[in-house]
């Protein structure tokens, strides 16, 4: 509500511009029409300076919005009346009072800690790898290879997606995107960036998808082994013949 002049009660300056006085206002579910129309007649009048600050400084502050959810607490301590988001769109601008709005909602949503982040993904990495047919119904699991299968029905589907494909479609872009490994793990890398969680921290929560050195060093030498069988195999045989 806009009156011609008054007192600022924030500030106490006479402002005399008819745009720049913004006074509370609201209708309690008690209060009727004319019990308002008294109430607006003697409301508490602020100029648009004070109220632009009481604005910016809401969202810094965190006080509470009106119990409406419709605007903000008049500035009169002993008023449960609102300054309403209508009215500050007047003062600070739609944009400004559309972006108050997205921000204190997300300020007001509680948030996850890392731990229970962390708790989400490695109860994704436990789910199973098994899939079902989308034509026979039938059980599989992948151990590894692309997400091209073919069940023993003869039907070809996308393991992530499930979409039943015609022959080999190389064209068919899965709606769950790379792998389901490769998701979590940037899932993971997102988590870390947020977080600042080291590499070594990952390794602890999320061993699956990290190999540490010992594993690489084991991985190493089970294959140097394996190339020395083989090389040894060769080398029998070859003196035989």
């Amino acid at each position: 509500m806009e009156l011609e002049s008054g007192i600022c009660e924030v500030c106490l300056n006479t402002v005399v511009s008819v745009k720049s006085i913004v006074t509370c206002t609201g209708k309690n579910d008690e209060e009727t029409d004319y019990e308002l129309e008294f109430m607006d007649s003697y409301a508490h009048k602020f100029c648009n300076s004070c109220t632009r600050d009481y604005f910016n400084n809401t969202l810094a502050v965190q006080w509470p919005l009106h119990k409406s959810g419709n605007g903000l607490e008049c500035m009169s301590l002993d008023c449960d009346r609102m300054i309403s988001f209508q009215t500050l769109k007047t003062v600070v601008g739609s944009h400004a009072v559309t972006k108050f709005i997205k921000e204190y909602k997300e300020r007001e949503r509680p948030k996850i800690s890392v731990k229970q982040e962390i708790e989400k993904i490695q109860i994704r990495l436990k789910l199973p790898k098994i899939r079902k047919c989308g034509y026979c119904g039938i059980l599989y699991e992948r151990i590894d290879g692309c997400n091209y299968m073919i069940c023993k029905c003869k039907k070809t589907h996308c393991y992530q997606c499930g979409k039943l494909l015609k022959g080999y479609e190389t064209r068919h872009k899965c709606s769950m995107g790379a792998k389901a490994h490769d998701l979590i793990k940037q899932d993971v890398e997102k988590l870390a960036q947020a977080h600042g969680l080291t590499q070594q921290q990952l390794r602890k929560h999320f061993p699956q998808l990290y190999i540490t050195r010992k594993k690489k060093i084991l991985n190493y030498i089970l294959v140097l082994i394996y190339a020395l069988v083989v090389l040894a195999i060769f080398l029998v045989f070859w003196s035989v013949v």
